[in-house]
């Protein structure tokens, strides 16, 4: 077996316009990647990613646990053109990733890894929704992985950053929280992000996410 291994208040009538992709050339809006802000002190995602409205729930799918790189490298090459696979260093461990999932989209990850042969296991992280704090992460990291799989895209050349990273800027300051730093750091990172992302970035944000993740990963 596997080794263990809430947003800015935005104005009711205001919708949320949309990061613009740029889809070989061609701009397109993917209303998909956030949705309106349908309360004042609210964001609200488009896909329910829990059955408790408390909760939010992301996955990543671990496709093996080495302490050889090269064994991890080797799993790694088998998935990368596929999926926006990483190696995450666990002390003296590597971890191979697939990706960061919402809810809906896990379970048809592991079953085409497990139809290629590739073992695998999810690893589920939550975030309470009723704490402000989880719920500005959670919903950044909601719309930074729509971003990123539309990134990943094999029809998209890159995807404009700059309405994501206006969007992310104009959200309410938390200065207080048991992970208000957690929050900072995520903030940080976005405003950091270049204009552009293409699809050889994806890897690397996804990892990022998921060191963010760490921090909610279910007991």
């Amino acid at each position: 077996s596997q080794p263990e291994d809430r947003m800015h208040p935005i104005p009711s009538d205001v919708q949320y316009n949309i990061p613009a992709v740029i889809c070989n050339g061609s701009r397109h809006q993917r209303s998909h990647i956030l949705s309106s802000a349908r309360h004042a002190d609210r964001f609200l995602t488009d896909t329910e990613t829990c059955q408790d409205s408390n909760t939010s729930v992301f996955y990543t799918v671990q496709c093996g646990y080495f302490s050889n790189e090269n064994n991890a490298n080797q799993i790694l090459s088998s998935i990368n053109g596929k999926y926006s696979a990483f190696i995450y260093k666990d002390q003296d461990k590597f971890r191979v990733l697939s990706g960061v999932y919402e809810s809906d989209k896990v379970d048809q990850i592991v079953s085409e890894l497990k139809n290629s042969n590739i073992e695998c296991a999810k690893i589920k992280f939550s975030f309470n929704n009723d704490d402000k704090v989880e719920y500005q992460i959670s919903s950044i990291c909601d719309g930074y992985i729509r971003l990123l799989d539309t990134a990943f895209s094999d029809d998209v050349k890159s995807i404009n950053t700059d309405d994501f990273k206006g969007w992310t800027n104009e959200l309410e300051k938390i200065s207080a929280g048991e992970k208000v730093d957690i929050l900072n750091n995520l903030k940080e990172h976005i405003s950091n992000l270049a204009a552009e992302i293409s699809k050889e970035n994806v890897p690397a944000e996804m990892e990022y996410i998921y060191t963010i993740l760490l921090n909610f990963k279910d007991i």
